[in-house]
């Protein structure tokens, strides 16, 4: 479901927005779209935050969570950070598509 959260060359929207518009529109549903994981709401903050972290970078390293603490000033507790890390290996494990665009 990484992929989803990628762009396409010249949109500015990501394929999840595009999907979304276009099932609104023709009622069609993307399959993708029927796959999405379900996150609990308790944990939704730590999902926004590596996003915001992935925004910035290449890939999300314990550099680039660090720097994301002395920005922001939010301090993230070990299991988060290894969290973050964790995500981050499972999306570039071999066989996945990983779209940095």
């Amino acid at each position: 479901m990484f992929y989803a959260y990628g762009r396409d060359k010249g949109l500015k929207l990501t394929r999840l927005e595009v999907w979304k518009k276009i099932t609104a529109k023709t009622g069609r549903v993307k399959i993708e779209l029927t796959q999405q994981p379900d996150i609990r709401v308790e944990s939704l903050y730590l999902w926004s935050m590596y996003c915001a972290i992935k925004k910035g970078c290449e890939a999300v390293t314990w550099e680039s969570i660090g720097a994301y603490q002395r920005l922001t000033r939010v301090q993230l507790k070990p299991w988060e950070s290894m969290l973050m890390i964790d995500i981050e290996a499972e999306r570039r494990k071999p066989g996945k598509e990983v779209d940095d665009g």
